[in-house]
């Protein structure tokens, strides 16, 4: 007769290794089992809103952002943010569509392996900026603005 696996397991730790330059080690006193459905919990009407999973996940998600942002070696730091007068600040879809494309179109044209993280966020009027970090993007191909120069705010 086989065993019945624990509704939860107590005291985890776990270990994850970034190729020996990171470790992430994560104390748990209760971790619950995975793929163990419990018949005391009332199920979730599809497609309603469950804010505990929402919270769970956003919580996820970034903790895999600082793992990927720690783990890569970025060269640079950036803030991009548009003028109203030529795109659809309001639009993220086609932002973030445009932009990577324009990334790509850039690496092909100069032979280069650009990487990066981005990650968006929304202005109180719901207009979208990204902050994001960059790799693979040479000095040369940057060059610094000038106190001459009229940089929008």
């Amino acid at each position: 007769m086989p065993l019945k696996e624990p509704k939860y397991k107590r005291g985890v730790v776990i270990i994850k290794d970034y190729g020996g330059k990171y470790i992430r080690v994560s104390q748990h006193s209760t971790l619950r089992t995975k793929g163990i459905v419990c018949d005391d919990e009332a199920p979730i009407e599809k497609g309603s809103v469950n804010d505990e999973k929402l919270d769970t996940n956003i919580s996820r998600a970034k903790a895999m952002l600082y793992e990927y942002a720690v783990c890569n070696p970025w060269s640079w730091f950036l803030t991009l943010t548009l003028d109203k007068a030529k795109f659809n600040r309001y639009a993220l879809g086609l932002f973030h569509k445009a932009l990577t494309q324009w990334m790509r179109n850039y690496s092909k044209q100069h032979n280069l392996k650009i990487k990066f993280l981005l990650v968006p966020e929304q202005h109180k009027d719901g207009a979208w900026h990204i902050h994001g970090f960059l790799f693979g993007l040479p000095l040369e191909h940057l060059r610094l603005f000038t106190l001459q120069e009229h940089l929008p705010i």
